[in-house]
This record gives C-alpha cells, structure tokens and sequence, in this order.
C-alpha cells in the first residue's frame, strides 16, 4: 500500500480548511427590475427581472419574477407596485439591499432611497454618492464566522462611473453610529445631495476579534449590515445680507420755470381835459380901463 506523506497530508489540510468556509458563503445576485407586488403581511416583495448585475453593467436577464423576504418594514412606507428598483439576493431567499432608482434613464441607476447593505449594493445615490462602512464586532456574541455588530464608522464619499468601472474622487465626511442612530448628512459647499441615513443594525466578520484565525472560524455566511438612506437635494442657499436696494430711476422732473411776474395792468390813457380858459391878468385890466374912460366921458 502507498504511503501518503506528511508534506501531502499538510496541503490537503490546508485545502479542506479553505473549502470549510467557503462553503458557508452565501450566494449574492443583483438584479435590476420592477415591483409586481409589496405583500407587508408575509413579508414579501415580487420583482419582475429586467436585468441582472455582472460586475460592469445590468446586462439583459429572463423577465423571470422573483419573491424574497424583505425583513425591514420601512421598505414596505418606500416601495411601491410599479417602482423601478435595483436589489440584491441573498441565498435565493432575502433582499439584503433594495433601493429605488431614482432616474431610470441613466445607465448606472442612481437611487433616491435605499433599505439593506449598502456593501451589497452596486448602485449609487443620487449624484453619484455611496455610504460605506466599517464595523465594530462584539467579540463576546458571535457565532460561526459572524459577529453581533456595536457601533458603526459611517462614511460618504463621492464617485465617479466609467464604464465598468467605479472611482472614489474624495470621503465628504465620516461619522461614528450606534444602532438607530439617525444622520442628518448636509452636503460640503459644491456638492448637492443631502442624505438622512439610518444605522438599523450590524454584523461583523469574526475574523476582526483578536485571537481568531482559519483553524478557529466556523461554517456560516457572510455578515450582512442594514442601514436606510433617503437622499433629498441641497437647498438653494440663501443670502445672510440684505443687498443694498438699487434706487428707483424716476424719470427726470424739469425744473419748474419761474412765473414771470404780471406787469401791472395797463389801463387806457385818459386824456387830460381842456382846460377851460381863465381871462388872463391883462384883460382884466384892459375891461377895467374901458369902464373908466366911459365915466370921464360921460362928464
């Protein structure tokens, strides 16, 4: 009989301790569709499949519907019947990440609100924004390959898409959350989507607590996070400081000319009377003298 060396036996070893958690991955799909029915009673959300992510775009899938558990019943306040919508599947029986697509024109289908793992989920917010995450295990309560989560280190950064191919061009801000905490994210100056973004609850890879590695992890599926984002656009700012009131342009008034000062009224000359004649000195004298010869003659 052949003997199977030491060297061997270790690699094979090493192989089956590879395999082991592999094996307890779960399967997650993407798929772009649109919602045939929202069944909050069972719990339940039907896509009708119209495309399916494979890693670079939504190529065409089989217009197959698809019903899963949704487990958090915001999404059944902010997912209708007839919504486009991007969301991923996990081990063929739950939508881990459900967001509504906000322009259905656009290749990349930005969302205007999102429910789940935003790790899970290939489509950004709207303006080309993500959330990301990192976090914090608590060592004492987990099981198999996952850990219950604490608080969560919360970031949003901004993208941008090439085809097939996705850039972080800058983190606009972080922020440490516990589980439904609520944040109220106002957009830096020059970036234009505001977002409230909920931490609902967290799991970590056990690989994260010290002491741990492949000989001590267990068989189990992957963690899985669910925070909610609703974005909503910047406001237009408006102006600290009244502007300085441009004066109203009146049309030019003249000056008012000054009233000419009447002449006075210009009555019709009178003529002056004839004056009547008065006998003069010298023919006083002269009657007198005539009435003196007469009495000399007279004698």
């Amino acid at each position: 009989m052949q003997r199977i060396g030491f060297t061997t036996l270790c690699v094979l070893g090493l192989l089956v301790l590879l395999a082991v958690p592999a094996a307890g991955v779960l399967l997650e799909e993407t798929y772009l569709g649109k919602v045939t029915k929202v069944d909050p009673a069972n719990e339940l959300i039907n896509i009708k499949v119209i495309g399916k992510w494979n890693g670079e775009q939504y190529a065409p899938a089989d217009p197959v519907i698809l019903s899963a558990t949704e487990p958090y019943t915001v999404a059944y306040d902010n997912i209708a019947q007839g919504d486009e919508v991007v969301a991923t599947l996990m081990g063929g029986t739950e939508w881990i990440a459900i967001g509504r697509v906000q322009n259905i024109q656009s290749t990349e289908k930005p969302l205007s609100w999102m429910v789940g793992d935003p790790d899970a989920m290939p489509a950004p917010m709207m303006n080309f924004v993500r959330v990301g995450y990192e976090i914090t295990p608590d060592c004492s309560n987990c099981s198999g390959t996952v850990c219950t989560g604490t608080e969560a280190l919360v970031s949003v950064s901004q993208y941008k898409y090439e085809p097939g191919k996705m850039t972080e061009t800058a983190v606009l801000a972080t922020r440490t959350m516990q589980p439904g905490e609520l944040w109220d994210y106002q957009a830096p100056e020059g970036y234009q989507t505001n977002m409230r973004i909920r931490y609902l609850a967290g799991e970590a890879d056990v690989s994260a607590c010290a002491g741990t590695g492949p000989a001590d992890m267990m068989v189990g599926p992957q963690p899985v996070s669910a925070f909610t984002v609703d974005t909503y656009p910047k406001a237009q700012a408006v102006p600290t400081t009244a502007p300085t009131p441009v004066p109203t342009q009146l049309p030019a008034t003249e000056e008012p000319t000054a009233e000419p000062t009447p002449a006075p009224t210009q009555l019709p000359e009178t003529p002056e009377p004839t004056p009547t004649a008065v006998p003069g000195f010298a023919v006083i004298g002269a009657m007198a003298g005539l009435a003196l010869a007469g009495r000399l003659l007279r004698r």
